[in-house]
């Protein structure tokens, strides 16, 4: 989970323009896998399976210090 956290970050800050957020693939912000994901990962109402969700990154903008508008502007922009 915790790659898949670091990706998904990863990816969204980039794709945000916000490149200090994740300054490297992989890097290493905290100890909890809740400070960097944005996918809704670790649920277990979910039952492990884990599709690529648009309204997971606009309730988990926050931790990237964006806002809803603007990540709702990035989907559109990359055709979510």
């Amino acid at each position: 989970m915790i790659y898949f956290a670091n990706a998904t970050y990863t990816e969204a800050a980039r794709r945000l323009n916000r490149p200090e957020k994740a300054p490297s693939f992989l890097f290493h912000q905290d100890d909890s896998i809740d400070a960097i994901n944005v996918a809704g990962l670790a649920d277990p109402t979910r039952r492990n399976r884990y599709p690529a969700r648009g309204e997971d990154l606009l309730e988990n903008c926050w931790k990237l210090g964006v806002s809803t508008e603007e990540t709702q502007q990035m989907l559109k922009r990359v055709g979510f």
